[in-house]
């Protein structure tokens, strides 16, 4: 689709009742990552995206969801979350930040490496 001019690629309904498939579709994100074209799965509830080497704002409510996961392993900051962290490691033997949630109605990001972000389908990426 980089050949065609795409500015964006969206899938839907690319996760949930095969495992392998949605684990597929997930690595596919790195496999065809473009800093410049975003490339997003996304259902009726959540939007997966994958960022390297970046900084995010996120627009939202407070109380939706934000997971954040190393591919191998990440140094994650973040302000505007429930947990937020300093200079955290994700991945690796270290662990990654499942089931947090905006604490406010911005949050920002601050990635050192790769991570697959998971976040409830009403935030907004900025």
């Amino acid at each position: 689709l980089d050949d065609r001019g795409a500015t964006s690629i969206v899938v839907v309904q690319a996760t949930g009742y095969r495992v392998d498939h949605t684990l597929y579709n997930i690595r596919l994100l790195r496999r065809f990552y473009r800093q410049s074209r975003p490339f997003v799965l996304v259902n009726d509830h959540e939007r997966i995206s994958f960022h390297r080497d970046c900084d995010i704002r996120l627009v939202g409510m407070s109380g939706q969801r934000v997971s954040i996961l190393a591919m191998d392993t990440a140094m994650v900051s973040t302000q505007g979350l429930l947990f937020d962290m300093t200079q955290c490691n994700l991945g690796g033997d270290n662990k990654d930040s499942v089931s947090n949630s905006l604490s406010q109605s911005q949050a920002v990001l601050s990635i050192c490496g790769e991570v697959v972000l998971v976040i409830d389908s009403a935030i907004n990426l900025v």
